[in-house]
């Protein structure tokens, strides 16, 4: 079994790491004679590369956001008050806020299956339609939905091309 740098475990060939340039000596323990550090360290750039933290950050507020705006759709006090200035509250708070409560929890599960991070930023696309057609002005739930779309189907085909590699 080959020494691997305990710093980034790349294996080791020389007196130094190729990779990290730790040096590699008995006394300092810079190098351990097991696959753990290296499993560990694969299953972290795995996880980077597939922007984990993101999904989970951005799935976390979607919800909260999206289940605020729900909730508040079905308040009948504030919905009477907006539908006298000619607001649709189905369209730009009820379908918006399910919409992006939908697309958030897909974004928290598509840590699993890349496929649900495309249909996490659908129904981000399909929440800014519905807040824009229904109130007709910008929102922050719009503006959210504008940021979060985009890079998901970005990260969405990023993935799968490291995936195919």
């Amino acid at each position: 079994m080959g020494k691997f740098c305990s710093k980034c475990g790349t294996k080791l060939e020389g007196n130094f790491c190729t990779n990290c340039g730790a040096k590699a000596t008995d006394k300092e323990n810079n190098f351990v004679a097991n696959n753990d550090v290296n499993d560990y360290l694969k299953d972290k750039v795995r996880a980077k590369r597939n922007h984990d933290t993101y999904r989970l950050v951005v799935g976390i507020i979607m919800i909260i956001l999206g289940s605020c705006i729900f909730i508040a759709s079905l308040d009948e006090g504030i919905t009477d008050k907006y539908e006298l200035l000619d607001y649709n509250i189905t369209l730009g708070l009820t379908l918006a806020g399910l919409a992006t409560l939908v697309g958030g929890i897909l974004s928290i599960v598509s840590r699993k299956n890349n496929k649900n991070l495309m249909l996490s930023g659908l129904c981000y696309v399909a929440a800014a339609i519905c807040n824009m057609a229904g109130i007709r002005d910008v929102s922050i739930l719009f503006v959210l939905c504008c940021i979060f779309a985009p890079i998901n189907f970005v990260f969405y085909s990023n993935t799968n091309k490291a995936e195919q590699e």
